[in-house]
C-alpha cells in the first residue's frame, strides 16, 4: 500500500514538472511572436516615412534573426525545444547557433524528468563554453546504432573539459542511474569538446 501511495506521488509530481514545461514553452514562443510584432510596427513605420535604407537593414536582420531561431528552436525533440527557447535570449546576444540531427529521438531514461536535466546541463555546459568565442555553433545528434543509442553532444572549449564534466554530480547521476557508457574526447586542433553518451537497448544486446 505504502509503495503504491508513493508511486502516485511520483506521478503527481512528474506531472506537475511537466506542466510547468508546457507552460514555459508557450510563455517562450509567445515571447518570441510579441518580438516578431513589434519589428513590423517599426518597418511600417519606415515605410511611411519612406526610410527605405532603415527598413533594408531591418529586413536583412529580421530574415538572419529569424532563421537562426527557427532552426535553433525546432529540432525533433519537443524537450530540447523548451529549453533552447529558453535560453533564445543568451545565444543570440552569444552569437551560438545550435545544430540538430536527432534521429532517434526517444531515449530510454529511468525517470521522465532525467532527459530535461541532462539537456538542460548539458546546454549550461556548452552555452558557457561557447563565452570565450565571438561566435560558434553547437551540435547535438543521435542515431540508433544496432542495439544502441548514441547520443552526442559537440560544442568548442578552449580548453579540455573533461575533468568538469566528470565533476558535475547532475549528470554523475543520470549516467549513473541510467547505466549510461560515457566517453569524452577533446580535439585540440580544432578547439573542440565531444560529449558521447551511449543507451544500451532493452535487450541488452551489444555491438560487436
Amino acid at each position: 500500500m505504502k509503495l503504491k501511495l508513493k508511486e502516485e506521488e511520483k506521478k503527481k509530481e512528474e506531472l506537475k514538472k511537466q506542466i510547468l514545461l508546457y507552460k514555459q514553452y508557450y510563455q517562450n514562443h509567445f515571447n518570441l511572436l510579441h518580438s516578431l510584432l513589434h519589428r513590423y510596427s517599426d518597418m511600417k513605420k519606415n515605410i511611411m516615412n519612406q526610410q527605405y535604407d532603415v527598413l533594408e537593414e531591418a529586413l536583412e536582420d529580421l530574415s538572419t534573426s529569424v532563421f537562426h531561431e527557427f532552426n535553433s528552436m525546432y529540432s525533433q525533440s519537443y524537450t530540447l525545444n523548451m529549453l533552447i527557447t529558453d535560453n533564445l535570449q543568451t545565444l543570440k546576444d552569444s552569437n551560438i547557433q545550435i545544430s540538430t540531427k536527432l534521429k532517434c529521438i526517444e531515449l530510454p531514461f529511468e525517470e521522465a524528468t532525467d532527459e530535461y536535466n541532462l539537456f538542460k546541463e548539458l546546454l549550461n555546459i556548452g552555452i558557457n563554453a561557447c563565452q570565450s568565442f565571438s561566435e560558434s555553433v553547437i551540435y547535438i545528434l543521435s542515431e540508433d546504432h544496432y542495439s544502441q543509442i548514441v547520443f552526442q553532444f559537440i560544442y568548442p572549449a578552449i580548453a579540455d573539459e573533461t575533468e568538469k564534466i566528470v565533476g558535475n554530480k547532475v549528470l554523475e547521476k543520470i549516467i549513473h542511474n541510467n547505466n549510461i557508457h560515457s566517453v569524452y574526447r577533446y580535439n585540440d586542433k580544432n578547439q573542440e569538446m565531444r560529449i558521447a553518451l551511449i543507451f544500451q537497448a532493452k535487450t541488452n544486446e551489444r555491438i560487436e
